[in-house]
């Protein structure tokens, strides 16, 4: 819902599988995203965004430490693919808040 007085104007669906059995320290994950949002015109447009992550983890000075690398592919209705790359690192902090169990961290990409 959004920009043109509360009607919908974008869709969007990720599906994704990540491996975590090659080694503790390397995930492995292919996702398929389907994006769908609407033009001047009103008409939707549909775009098909494959991507391939990968993704190493380890531990530094007591914190939790990953790096993402993410190939995707942008398909879109009447208009040129394009490939992108994108990374980011994240760190996690040891601390947990206490009723909420949640767990602050920092990323980057």
């Amino acid at each position: 819902m959004g920009r043109h007085n509360g009607n919908p104007y974008l869709c969007n669906w990720d599906l994704g599988i990540v491996y975590k059995g090659l080694a503790d320290w390397l995930d492995v994950g292919f996702d398929f995203r389907k994006e769908c949002e609407k033009d001047s015109k009103g008409k939707f447009r549909h775009e098909n965004r494959p991507h391939l992550n990968r993704t190493l983890k380890g531990r530094l000075l007591n914190l939790d430490v990953s790096n993402r690398s993410r190939f995707s592919r942008k398909d879109k209705e009447n208009k040129d693919t394009v490939w992108e790359y994108r990374n980011k690192t994240k760190v996690k902090f040891p601390v947990e808040l206490t009723a909420l169990k949640l767990r602050p961290y920092v990323a980057e990409e």
